[in-house]
């Protein structure tokens, strides 16, 4: 069992590695989304390792394709990973999409809709506002 600084240090690193990877390593032409790693849990035995994605694409067949091709690429970024990490065995990894970006962006896109129909149909005239 790894203790805990050591397990984030794997992370951190296991992050920038597959950032990079996707960046300069993946040339899919399915892979048009903008993809970050918002995230990265490790087992405490540091055999597996799960990474959350964040996709920003045009629509959802652009995210679907873009996330089959991460997963498409996994082996490609697991030896990239293996060459970094200075442990005795490589986590196995996995894709995790991250849908928190997500469901903020729709939370942020509801509030700017509400936003715009206030301005249209104010409840309250400004004159009122002024008194």
């Amino acid at each position: 069992m790894a203790d805990k600084r050591r397990q984030l240090k794997v992370c951190r690193v296991i992050k920038e590695v597959v950032s990079e990877a996707i960046l300069y390593n993946i040339s899919d032409p399915r892979l048009t989304a903008v993809v970050s790693v918002t995230e990265v849990e490790v087992t405490p035995d540091l055999r597996e390792a799960k990474i959350f994605l964040s996709l920003l694409a045009d629509n959802e067949s652009s995210r679907r394709k873009s996330f089959a091709a991460i997963k498409h690429a996994r082996g490609h970024i697991q030896t990239l990973l293996a060459h970094e990490l200075n442990i005795r065995f490589c986590p196995i990894i996995s894709f995790c999409e991250d849908v928190k970006t997500r469901k903020t962006n729709e939370t942020l896109k509801l509030i700017d809709q509400v936003a715009e129909e206030f301005r249209e149909n104010p409840l309250i005239k400004e004159d009122e506002l002024q008194e």
